[in-house]
């Protein structure tokens, strides 16, 4: 007899929506519990309709979804970004994910763990 597997549709990075607060942990000084926003962050750009920064201190860390930017050019924003608020940004991880509709809890590079708070 012939074993069948069924592939789950839809796959691709975990994720979570957009929760409030996410936490951050394996980041160094970038960890901690980063709120959701619409505005800027110290050396970001005020989001574009549509994505928004997670910021943590104030702006001195955060995290961007896909489409935005930072004004001094350090990256472009076509993926997740961890990064200070430093100018020029330190980047301390990326995700390669273009879903600005959900947080990637997998696939930081380097590695860094998130979750909902």
């Amino acid at each position: 007899m012939q074993s069948v597997r069924k592939v789950k549709s839809g796959g691709g990075t975990p994720s979570f929506g957009l929760p409030a607060q996410i936490i951050v942990s394996g980041a160094g000084i970038a960890n901690g519990t980063y709120t959701k926003t619409s505005s800027a962050g110290v050396n970001t750009d005020t989001p574009i309709p549509g994505t928004f920064n997670y910021l943590l201190a104030a702006g001195i860390f955060y995290i961007t979804s896909p489409g935005n930017t930072n004004f001094n050019g350090d990256y472009l924003g076509n993926d997740w970004v961890l990064a200070s608020g430093n100018d020029p940004a330190t980047i301390f991880s990326e995700n390669a994910s273009t879903d600005a509709n959900n947080v990637p809890t997998t696939g930081w590079s380097p590695s860094i763990t998130i979750t909902a708070a």
